[in-house]
């Protein structure tokens, strides 16, 4: 559980920060996530369903579907960019951006696929085998 904290959000390697209002795993989380000029790198999956809020800036996802790669641009808005466990994406920012987002529950894995295939990963980002 974290409340009131501030930490990387996406593992140790991130340059995305979270400041977590409040974040109960097994119920859901509040979070404002500060994102820099940055791209991650890896396609992922999320532990959580969310709904997410461009506060500042603009957030570019890039969307893995069966009928291919698919772009989309988010910049502040009441409509919120619905993010499903499902969604295979990876996103990225040209300038500095501030996403406002609420989360679900956590399952216990997700998917992350990386240089040297994909793999599936659990709690504190460890690689189940």
């Amino acid at each position: 559980m974290r409340l009131m904290s501030v930490a990387p959000d996406g593992g140790k390697k991130s340059t995305v920060r979270g400041l977590y209002l409040i974040e109960l795993k097994k119920l859901f989380s509040i979070v404002f996530l500060w994102f820099w000029i940055n791209r991650r790198e890896t396609f992922h999956s999320h532990a959580f369903h969310a709904l997410s809020w461009v506060v500042w800036g603009e957030l570019i996802e890039e969307r893995r579907t069966v009928r291919g790669d698919i772009t989309r641009r988010f910049r502040p808005s009441f409509r919120p960019k619905v993010t499903t466990r499902g969604n295979i994406h990876r996103v990225h920012t040209e300038r500095p951006t501030i996403v406002f987002t609420l989360r679900g529950r956590w399952v216990d894995r997700w998917i992350e696929d990386r240089p040297e295939g994909r793999v599936t990963l659990t709690h504190g980002r460890k690689v189940v085998v």
